[in-house]
């Protein structure tokens, strides 16, 4: 199979790209009634946007992984921690780490503590 391309250039930019990705991208920006310069253009805002904020939450990330060392948890448990901060969750139902620690604004709950109890 023979896939046709066509470049187009404009200040100093030049696209490589598959004649039917072309045609398909002019279909779309016809049925939003946006043209193809508008499409694209807010195509690659949106990456950079999507790529800056990854960034600033991997940062996030790494600053909450750096718990105390009092905590003793292991880096896979801290990176759980992490994404529940970091999605403003205030409780993590976990029977892995400690019924009723609290990590900042997070507190620890085992959801099978009253089925162990009463095994007890």
């Amino acid at each position: 199979m023979h896939t046709s391309y066509v470049e187009i250039s404009a200040r100093n930019l030049t696209l490589h790209l598959p004649v039917d990705l072309i045609e398909k991208a002019k279909a779309y920006a016809a049925q939003h009634d946006i043209s193809l310069n508008r499409l694209v253009k807010e195509f690659l805002e949106q990456a950079i946007l999507d790529d800056d904020r990854t960034r600033l939450a991997g940062n996030s990330i790494s600053a909450d992984l750096a718990h105390p060392p009092e905590y003793r948890i292991s880096f896979w448990d801290a990176l759980i921690l992490a994404a529940a901060q970091s999605s403003g969750a205030q409780i993590l139902y976990t029977e892995d780490l400690n019924d009723g620690q609290q990590y900042g604004n997070l507190r620890v709950e085992n959801p099978f503590r009253d089925s162990k109890a009463r095994r007890s």
